[in-house]
């Protein structure tokens, strides 16, 4: 059950663990099996308190758990292959201290593969591209056949300015024979996700237990689409129990009644129609006479989504009966989300170009004005020199679709620009076959073979 979006993630973990890059290392035959075994043993002993640390997580004690989690293993006794399992577990929960322990264990094995790569991905994620490609290189001399390693090395390398080192790099990951472009995928999504979801819901919970309606509105908003990846969000159940329990506390207000309406509707797993309608009813929201909207964007478009995909109402319905009032709530208000939920029930409309347009105008949000230059490629409108285009790539330089839009509408992209779409492509994939495919790297590997042509 997606919220209203045109860019949808789907399913994955929140947590990064070993587990891909033992399976690389295994399909490389590489002997790191002490390294592995201590790893496993210390992975086995933080599983001892699991299920203390989901309860520390769940109640938004997000600091208290990583201060036991780190507990279980004293810095004075602490292993390399431990230093190596906390900074993994704790990769999207407290980046400054995942980086600090993977580079003590860098410190302690710097040439141990699981080492490099890990170190080689943290010093990525912060932008710290010359000590990354060379924590890459190492690992790809001593493994040359891994194509993912000299892709994320690559990034580093464009980057860099070196952008004839990029295309030979690319060129090596193409040519390498082990290693698939969905592992790459993941390994890049895991350097340019942005983490913190969990600290970000602690503190959104801790200002809602004081009787911040604002901060509960957007608490609710969080667990109904908890990002855990590029791909993967929807609605984190155990969370938003937990969650829902605090908000019934609080004084009742219109945006609190909206918030536990959105929070209630996402809760089970699979709601029957039947069964959802019987929430909606109870609330006094979507299908009652006055067809009532959540005022918050957030929550109104987590309210239609779930709708939607429960079969309350279709599409069609959606936009006939509430299309209208969004665009106007939206444009008062300038709330994006709004806006947002108007442009996605106008989809294949010819009302959306100019929707979109709008939007861009008065919220200045990337999505805008991805969505109106989009619809511009798609009716054969847009030229390589229009204004607008100019505009957004000067507003948003590293967006992968308003990128993949420049480069479409120009039969002969300089160089200049090419570089542009790969930066962009690796902070984060675009969906440029369709507005509902799955973002990956295909794109990217199209602009590297556009880059290495012109540079024959």
């Amino acid at each position: 059950m997606n919220p209203i979006t045109r860019f949808p993630l789907r399913g994955s973990s929140l947590g990064r663990s070993l587990l891909l890059l033992f399976v690389v290392l295994g399909c490389l035959g590489v002997s790191a099996a002490d390294l592995e075994s201590d790893v496993r043993a210390a992975s086995e002993k933080a599983n001892s308190i699991t299920a203390v640390l989901e309860r520390l997580a769940e109640d938004g004690e997000v600091s208290k758990a990583n201060d036991r989690l780190l507990a279980l293993f004293p810095e004075a006794t602490r292993t390399p292959a431990e230093t190596l399992m906390l900074g993994n577990m704790l990769y999207n929960l407290d980046s400054k201290l995942s980086y600090a322990l993977h580079k003590e264990a860098f410190g302690k094995l710097p040439h141990e593969p699981l080492v490099l790569m890990e170190w080689a991905m943290e010093q990525q994620r912060a932008g710290e591209y010359n000590g990354a490609l060379q924590a890459y290189n190492e690992y790809s001399r001593t493994y040359p056949e891994y194509a993912p390693v000299h892709g994320l090395a690559a990034d580093c390398l464009i980057r860099l300015g070196k952008t004839k080192e990029a295309v030979a790099r690319w060129k090596q990951s193409e040519n390498a024979s082990l290693g698939t472009l969905v592992e790459l995928e993941s390994l890049v999504c895991a350097v340019y996700f942005v983490p913190g979801q969990a600290q970000r819901r602690a503190t959104l919970r801790a200002a809602a237990q004081k009787g911040d309606v604002d901060a509960a509105v957007r608490l609710i908003a969080l667990d109904g689409r908890f990002e855990r990846d590029w791909w993967n969000n929807g609605p984190q159940r155990s969370y938003l129990a937990r969650d829902l329990a605090v908000l019934r506390k609080m004084p009742p207000s219109p945006r609190i009644k909206a918030a536990l309406c959105v929070g209630d509707c996402l809760l089970p797993e699979q709601p029957t129609k039947t069964a959802l309608l019987q929430i909606l009813v109870r609330h006094g929201f979507l299908v009652d006479p006055d067809k009532t909207l959540p005022a918050d964007g957030a929550l109104a478009s987590l309210l239609l989504g779930v709708a939607m995909d429960s079969k309350v109402m279709g599409r069609a319905q959606a936009r006939e009966e509430f299309g209208a009032k969004l665009l106007a709530s939206g444009k008062a208000s300038k709330d994006a989300e709004l806006l947002n939920i108007a442009a996605n029930l106008n989809s294949g409309t010819a009302a959306m170009e100019e929707i979109e347009k709008q939007a861009w105008e008065l919220t200045g949000d990337r999505r805008f004005a991805a969505g109106y230059l989009i619809e511009l490629l798609a009716n054969k409108k847009l030229k390589p020199n229009d204004p607008l285009l100019d505009k957004a790539m000067k507003q948003f330089p590293e967006d992968a679709t308003i990128l993949y839009v420049a480069i479409q509408s120009n039969p002969s992209p300089s160089q200049e620009l090419l570089v542009s779409g790969i930066k962009a492509e690796y902070r984060h994939f675009s969906a440029s076959t369709g507005l509902l495919s799955r973002p990956g790297a295909q794109t990217l590997r199209s602009y590297f073979k556009r880059l290495e042509k012109l540079q024959q």
